[in-house]
Formats: C-alpha cells, sequence, structure tokens
C-alpha cells in the first residue's frame, strides 16, 4: 500500500499558509509551577525541517542573543491561540514560557521528554549525519 500524500505534509488552507493546530501542551510533571498548564490546549503551527534547521544554526550563530529571545520568537510566530505579541514576549512567565516552547518543539518532531538541551543536541546531531 502507498502512503497517502496527506499523510505527510502539514495541512495547508487555500491560500497556502500552514493550518495551526490544536494540541495539549507538554508539561514537565515533576515542576509544580508547570503542572498548572496540565490538560491545557493551544493551537501552535509546527516548526517546518528548514525552520528547525534555521532555528539550530541561529542559535549557534548567535550566542549572544538570549534563551528568552529565541522563546519568545518561537512563542510569538508558532503559538496561534492564545496569540501573542512582540511586547507580550517580554511579559511571559518562566514556567508558561517552557511550557509553550516545549509544546511547539515537540509537535514538530523534536522530544523534549528527555530534556530540551539533549532533545535539540540529539536533533542537531541528526541533521549534522544528512
Amino acid at each position: 500500500m502507498t502512503i497517502l500524500k496527506s499523510l505527510a505534509l502539514f495541512e495547508r488552507d487555500g491560500e497556502g499558509k500552514l493550518i495551526p493546530k490544536e494540541v495539549e501542551v507538554v508539561v514537565d510533571e515533576e515542576n509544580k509551577d508547570q503542572l498548572k498548564f496540565k490538560g491545557e490546549k493551544v493551537f501552535i503551527i509546527p516548526l517546518l525541517r528548514g525552520e528547525i534547521r534555521k532555528l539550530f544554526s541561529d542559535m549557534e550563530l548567535k550566542k549572544d542573543k538570549t534563551d528568552e529571545d529565541t522563546d519568545g520568537d518561537l512563542i510569538v510566530k508558532h503559538c496561534i491561540n492564545p496569540a501573542f505579541t512582540n511586547e507580550d514576549k517580554q511579559y511571559l512567565k518562566g514556567a508558561f514560557t517552557t511550557v509553550l516552547v516545549n509544546t511547539i518543539l515537540y509537535h514538530s518532531g523534536i522530544d523534549v521528554t528527555k530534556g530540551r538541551k539533549q532533545a535539540i543536541q540529539e536533533k542537531e546531531d541528526e541533521f549534522g549525519k544528512n
């Protein structure tokens, strides 16, 4: 049986824009600050493979850019509902930021359940082999 193309591609609307998908947030069960978000849902647009590569290369090139900047940029661009502005990102609470970023990364194919830094390193290694 041949795999259906629709299973391989992210859904797009009539204008070619990615359609947000509703997902349950990813929380660290051992972090009491994150547990309050367990079971909540958000609408996100996952990162495409090229965006993941760009994220890793940007992180490597811009050592002066803080994690908060990168996290905030991801949230503004990829979290659709609730939506956040560039101004909002500076006021996001730490636990919520971590939950949103981990949710976006997880649903983009990066397994953050084993720790974000390890997951990102493994994905970088995988891309390096290809």
